[in-house]
């Protein structure tokens, strides 16, 4: 189960915002898409350039890059259109 007690956490006022991370591959024209919605929506977030096997090791292999993660919350693949 992925550490998310290293989630980045913002504080504004008495209001706690958790970041989203955002691990990908250095190339990656999907990860690229999801980069260019999050400027649009203005959105603060992490970029975690990782590898497949790093990636598999850390989320399972039920999870592929690109794969976004919120508190304790994984999502990649087609589940990222929803999120």
């Amino acid at each position: 189960m992925p550490n998310f007690n290293s989630c980045r956490r913002v504080r504004i006022h008495s209001i706690i915002f958790y970041m989203v991370k955002l691990y990908r591959e250095q190339t990656s024209p999907q990860a690229d898409a999801i980069e260019a919605e999050f400027r649009e929506m203005v959105l603060g977030y992490d970029r975690v350039i990782t590898d497949p096997a790093e990636a598999e090791q850390k989320f399972g292999s039920e999870h592929s890059l690109p794969v976004l993660t919120n508190n304790e919350r994984i999502v990649s693949g087609d589940a990222i259109r929803a999120y």
